[in-house]
């Protein structure tokens, strides 16, 4: 869910930034990003006090972005960690879904994280240092306005009661705004994964509930671009005979179940 939620902000800050050139780099107060908490750069950089004095003099924001970069990060970098996520989580599903005891179903669960988090390892092992420092002094961008004037409790509660949203009354999105948002999606995406696995690899039986369909082997180890990106739009070629199959039904007085 995590992946997710960046996958989404990414979405939003391309959305977002001014389709136009602008520099991300300006010069700042020194004593104003002195004091200011957000540029605080993180222990683990090692950075010492006089680099962080002329770090102090250069303000990053995440400023405009042409057209032409906005498509470009798109494909290259949105695009690719969408498929990415929802391959993961569709061969993690099938994984575990496919897994019968209860300590192999940690354990595939435990690896399945590790490999979720090799993206970050990436990052962190083969990003230069001074890139990871203009990372961290980067500044967030506001999606909405932010008003700079502070306002007081009261102010508010009667800025909400003249708009009509005070807290006088309860309605539906209050009742839904107490729900956490993360465990809703996260309970949402496990039942359409799951829905689509059994839809992928199971049939129904009036009998016996959900069976396995017949399994095929493919028929080669080679696999192009396309299989291995889209296999369910693009699958690879498959034997024409299944591998396996559920055993047909057997009648009890039969010869073979005599003793």
């Amino acid at each position: 869910i995590k992946e997710f939620y960046l996958i989404i902000n990414m979405a939003r800050l391309l959305y977002f930034v001014p389709a136009m050139a602008e520099s991300w780099l300006e010069k700042a107060d020194a004593e104003k990003e002195k004091c200011n908490g957000e540029t605080a750069l993180p222990a683990s950089l090692q950075v010492c006090s006089e680099t962080q004095q002329y770090l102090n003099l250069v303000h990053v924001k995440v400023a405009g972005i042409p057209r032409l970069w906005k498509f470009i990060s798109f494909m290259v970098v949105l695009l690719p960690k969408l498929v990415i996520w929802k391959l993961t989580l569709q061969t993690g599903t099938t994984f575990l879904m496919n897994t019968a005891g209860s300590v192999d179903l940690i354990l595939n669960a435990v690896a399945l994280t590790f490999i979720l988090s090799i993206d970050e390892m990436i990052c962190e092992v083969l990003l230069s240092r001074p890139t990871r420092i203009l990372l961290a002094k980067c500044d967030s961008f506001p999606l909405h306005p932010v008003s700079g004037q502070e306002q007081t409790d009261e102010e508010l509660l009667d800025l909400l009661d003249r708009k009509g949203k005070g807290c006088k009354a309860w309605s539906v999105r209050d009742i839904f705004l107490m729900i956490p948002s993360q465990l809703a999606i996260t309970a949402v995406i496990t039942v359409l994964f799951i829905a689509d696995y059994y839809h992928e690899h199971c049939l129904w039986t009036e009998k016996d509930g959900w069976v396995s369909k017949p399994v095929y082997i493919p028929q080669g180890s080679a696999f192009n671009f396309w299989n291995a990106v889209l296999p369910d739009v693009f699958p690879p070629p498959q034997q024409p005979a299944p591998f396996w199959q559920m055993p047909p039904e057997r009648n009890s007085s039969s010869p073979e179940f005599r003793v």
